[in-house]
């Protein structure tokens, strides 16, 4: 099976880096197929879903960007000719946004050790110079009892 991770890193980035062009992929999904002739990779080809998946060819996974209600009616059409297919993701948009989220969080928390790690080091060379060592006054014979 295809792994889709590089997939969405690049998409990911294109959203992040692309921010004054947002491109959006609310509404979509991507659907997974797999051909069993030619006449099915013909049939899937004049579909109006993108492709996401370079060499198409029989027996191999196929995955096709499509808006959702294009993924439901490219599904069911499927299904009618045989065409195995699942869905790898349905909501399309969401998980980039929630991946985003989760790598802004990591990219926070990475900052805020380093952040810590700065003040960490400065409290301690800060501390080594202003330590002073306690000097105990001398004892008076006063203070002392005898017997």
């Amino acid at each position: 099976m295809v792994d889709l991770v590089p997939l969405l890193v690049v998409i990911l980035a294109t959203v992040v880096a692309g921010e004054q062009g947002k491109v959006t992929y609310d509404g979509y999904s991507v659907l997974e197929l797999i051909p069993k002739s030619g006449d099915d990779i013909n049939w899937m080809k004049s579909m109006s879903c993108r492709s996401l998946t370079d060499w198409v060819g029989v027996d191999m996974p196929a995955h096709l960007l499509c808006n959702r209600k294009q993924a439901r009616n490219l599904k069911v059409s499927a299904r009618k000719k045989g065409i195995q297919t699942k869905y790898v993701s349905k909501h399309f948009g969401r998980e980039i946004k929630k991946e985003a989220r989760s790598v802004d969080q990591m990219a926070d928390r990475i900052t805020r050790r380093k952040v810590n790690a700065q003040k960490n080091k400065k409290n301690k060379t800060k501390n080594k110079k202003t330590k002073v060592k306690m000097i105990r006054p001398p004892r008076m014979l006063s203070d002392i009892e005898l017997f």
